[in-house]
């Protein structure tokens, strides 16, 4: 009836997406052999988004492989095409509770110390605190999703 009607639309891919994909392509196509293994797409996915794929999504990839291996064209298809369509969000939820390390829906000072500790213990605690105080912007010693993110928009300097 309507020829073309269930064609996908061309989504938008900002050329930052772009250059993400492919870079991330060539750090793991270890040997610049010009296509990755499933351990590889798994790794190059996970640096992507941020998070493990799961086995769904890695075997939909690699149904189109030839001989179980993706080349650069189809690793920019998926994953321009997966990376347009999250919730900009998403990321800053995924981050605030990798920081919200008792799950409670707060950043606490001692969260926030135990995050760098762990991570980056060279920081001296003191410039840890210094930024707690920065980032805890209405002083009630808490740090919620929405200061996090000001901090991450660029909307408190530190």
């Amino acid at each position: 009836m309507f020829p073309g009607a269930f064609h996908k639309a061309k989504l938008h891919v900002d050329p930052t997406i772009k250059k993400n994909v492919e870079e991330s392509f060539k750090r793991y196509d270890e040997g610049s052999k010009g296509w990755l293994s499933r351990q590889d797409l798994k790794c190059a996915m996970a640096s992507l988004t941020g998070y493990k794929p799961s086995k769904v999504e890695v075997e939909n990839i690699m149904r189109g492989a030839k001989d179980g291996q993706i080349c650069l064209q189809a690793f920019q298809g998926h994953m321009e095409e997966k990376l347009a369509m999250l919730d900009p969000d998403e990321r800053v939820r995924q981050l605030f509770k990798a920081f919200d390390i008792r799950c409670c829906g707060f950043i606490s000072r001692d969260d926030l110390r135990s995050v760098f500790a762990e991570s980056l213990p060279s920081i001296p605690i003191t410039v840890v605190d210094e930024v707690f105080d920065e980032v805890d912007a209405d002083g009630d010693g808490r740090v919620s999703c929405r200061e996090f993110e000001s901090m991450l928009r660029g909307r408190i300097t530190l």
